[in-house]
């Protein structure tokens, strides 16, 4: 249009000189702006053409050009998207616009596409978050063979002719578009929905173990903070099933699942349907999508990408269990064969003579006795100061010089120590939490089935149990 206007101008110049003194020539540039001259003083006008810049790892709008320091790829059904960020170390779509965004369907991989015939099903491209419909040129987007890494090429044009180009060769992060949300739809009363602010994970200890992730509606770095919660999950997934989805009707053996409701302190580990898909990423961000349906009809949704937290362990983030105070004592057949108030508890503290090291025994005296020498009659429980606020311990994890027992009717039940010269009956279940402020107020929580390792036998025990708790103070 310019080349039209500047040799209409010209052809006219000779037979209307007079006039081409004052006539004046506007230039609308495609930026938007404006320049004008007078005709009288152009002499000529020429047109000629600018090479484009090379472009290595870079993208370009005109002549500006700009490097590429991460690239993320994101796989769906559809095809594959791959985000060009000026920024580097991106490795998640949180927080941060991409310069460039391209997407190729499948079957267009390893293919040049026209941009001028091609469907956005087909090929897209953005800059800056904006559309840029009506393109022309091509694209085109190939991995190397193991998909490593990949070669994007585009060479375009919008309609008003500016030039849309990007060049890259090299390595990718893989990344997952997740909502970030997590949600509890009980059968009765009030759903909960709320964002993931953190996850904690517990890598696979040896090849072939399994991967556990935990998180709630608050932020955590460790799993006691979840004890402050509303809400939690805690599930693992099978090696064989990591980067992959679960059938959690069918797939039984290859996770274990629990939701924790901590305005009730109940867990609920039993999932009846749905589904977990997991994927790990090289740059050690964790995609997550869990729809679980349980047991007693809750439903539990979660879906997260992001880093994750790595712990030993995640025992301490279930809670005591709401159990009345007291001491419940369970038959071999299941039954309860007593269940009795504490009157009071008496304390001692001694010092045992093969570590060295001090232990306090507890009795728990019920009402309506004074007897607390008795074990039969009066619970008595013994622990070194090593498990004193030390969180929820599963017994199974007892070690020389606990200085733990408990000895109630048939159960008497110890930690491996050295003075029984490897003779202890050690439990093989069973989970213990002492709690003492600075008043010298206890709480105290045992839950163990009178099932240990013996060293007679693979295992002993009669399958009695205790569950013992108690919240208060202690006499000498």
């Amino acid at each position: 249009m310019i080349k039209k206007l500047f040799s209409l101008l010209l052809l006219l110049a000779p037979a209307a000189a007079a006039l081409a003194q004052s006539q004046v020539m506007t230039v609308h540039k495609t930026d938007g702006s404006v320049v004008e001259f007078l005709v009288a003083d152009v002499d000529s006008v020429t047109f000629s053409g600018e090479d484009a810049p090379e472009l290595s790892n870079q993208y370009a709008v005109g002549t500006q050009v700009e490097s590429v320091q991460s690239v993320l790829e994101e796989v769906t059904d559809e095809g594959y998207t791959f985000r060009l960020y000026n920024e580097s170390g991106v490795t998640t779509f949180n927080g941060v616009e991409p310069d460039v965004t391209i997407f190729v369907a499948t079957e267009f991989v390893d293919q040049s596409v026209d941009l001028a015939t091609a469907t956005s099903a087909e090929a897209s491209v953005l800059f800056n978050g904006q559309d840029c419909n009506g393109l022309t040129g091509t694209l085109s987007v190939a991995f190397d063979k193991f998909k490593r890494n990949v070669t994007i090429t585009l060479e375009s044009r919008t309609a008003a002719g500016v030039a849309l180009r990007a060049k890259y060769y090299g390595t990718f992060n893989r990344a997952y578009a997740a909502s970030g949300l997590f949600t509890v739809t009980p059968t009765e009363g009030d759903a909960f929905s709320g964002t993931i602010p953190s996850v904690l994970s517990v890598p696979a200890a040896t090849t072939g173990a399994s991967t556990a992730y935990a998180f709630g509606n608050i932020e955590a770095t460790t799993a006691s903070d979840y004890l402050n919660a509303a809400h939690a999950v805690w599930f693992t997934v099978a090696a064989s099933k990591l980067n992959g989805t679960i059938d959690l009707a069918t797939e039984t053996s290859m996770y274990t699942f629990r939701y924790i409701d901590y305005a009730t302190s109940t867990t609920y580990s039993t999932a009846v349907s749905g589904t977990i898909t997991t994927a790990t990423t090289t740059s050690g961000n964790v995609y997550f999508s869990v729809n679980a349906t349980l047991e007693n009809g809750t439903v539990v949704t979660a879906e997260y990408f992001g880093p994750v937290s790595n712990v030993d362990d995640l025992d301490n983030m279930v809670p005591i269990p709401q159990v009345d105070e007291g001491v419940t004592y369970y038959d071999s057949d299941g039954g309860v064969y007593s269940d009795t108030q504490v009157s009071y508890v008496k304390k001692t503290t001694r010092t045992d003579g093969t570590s060295g090291k001090t232990y306090t025994t507890l009795y728990f005296v019920p009402e309506g006795s004074d007897d607390y020498s008795d074990y039969y009659i009066t619970p008595q429980l013994s622990f070194g100061e090593s498990l004193v606020n030390a969180g929820k311990i599963s017994l199974v994890d007892l070690k020389d010089g606990d200085l733990f027992s408990i000895k109630f009717h048939t159960i008497s039940l110890t930690s491996p120590d050295a003075k029984y010269a490897g003779y202890a009956n050690v439990p093989n279940n069973g989970t213990l939490q002492i709690s003492l402020d600075d008043s010298g107020n206890y709480e105290i929580y045992l839950d163990v089935t009178n099932d240990y390792t013996s060293p007679f036998s693979a295992s002993g025990g009669d399958q009695s149990r205790i569950v013992l708790y108690y919240k208060g103070t202690t006499t000498n």
